[in-house]
């Protein structure tokens, strides 16, 4: 059973999941930079939740398979909408009281958390250019 403080930090962050994957799903294509190695790194966030998904017995959200020749960019934007799904089935598991506060154990709060740690970090990388805002999923070479 999550202790107050971790329900209530699960909330805000399952909050932040969907809002921020929702947001950087639809960013246009040349706002995207990105290599198949970063884009694959966004697949940790979708883990993280889906085991959060099998600790507090719901199922795992399923999505239409990728095919063998997809860029970098179809492949984060499929991450992003399985992880603003897999958020909003947790999210709203939790305010419709699908499953109680006793289903969701630390163990589940550890991995919300560090989805929502990892999704910032992938939503840090905006750089502004000439007027622009442009997003980087690597260190910018000097």
């Amino acid at each position: 059973m999550a202790i107050k403080e971790e329900y209530t930090d699960s909330l805000v962050g399952l909050r932040f999941i969907r809002r921020t994957a929702r947001r950087l799903a639809r960013l246009p294509d040349w706002r995207l930079r990105l290599t198949m190695e970063e884009a694959v790194e966004a697949e940790y966030v979708n883990e993280c939740l889906a085991i959060a998904l099998r600790i507090c017995g719901c199922r795992v959200v399923s999505m239409p398979p990728l095919d063998e020749a997809e860029n970098a960019v179809r492949l984060y934007r499929w991450c992003m909408g399985k992880a603003v799904r897999q958020a909003g089935r947790l999210l709203w598991g939790l305010r419709l009281g699908r499953f109680g506060k006793r289903r969701l154990n630390h163990d589940a709060w550890c991995n919300i958390d560090s989805a929502e740690l990892h999704l910032r970090e992938l939503a840090s990388c905006e750089v502004k250019r000439k007027g622009r805002y442009l997003w980087f999923f690597h260190k910018k070479k000097l």
